[in-house]
This record gives C-alpha cells, sequence and structure tokens, in this order.
C-alpha cells in the first residue's frame, strides 16, 4: 500500500506500507472493535 511519511519539520516521503496475512487479521479485528466501541459510546450519549 503506498503511503506518504510526514515528518515533525513538515517534509514528506512516499513509502510503501507491506503487511503479511497475520498483521492484516490482527489489524482487521482490532479496528473492527475500536468502530464498535465508538458506535457503542455513540448510542449512549443519544
Amino acid at each position: 500500500m503506498a503511503v506518504t511519511v510526514h515528518y515533525e519539520d513538515g517534509g514528506t516521503c512516499e513509502s510503501l506500507l507491506v503487511f503479511t496475512p497475520a498483521q492484516v487479521e490482527l489489524y482487521y479485528n482490532q479496528l473492527g472493535r475500536m468502530i464498535k466501541a465508538r458506535e457503542s459510546a455513540q448510542d449512549r450519549r443519544r
């Protein structure tokens, strides 16, 4: 996946982000839990 790295001094560079299949599965699960937690918090505020 192509990404742009942003440095604190304002500089940038193009790079590649490479995931193993295990990393994709891990991040998929983690992001899914975070999205559900956010939705639950939003529902409680209503």
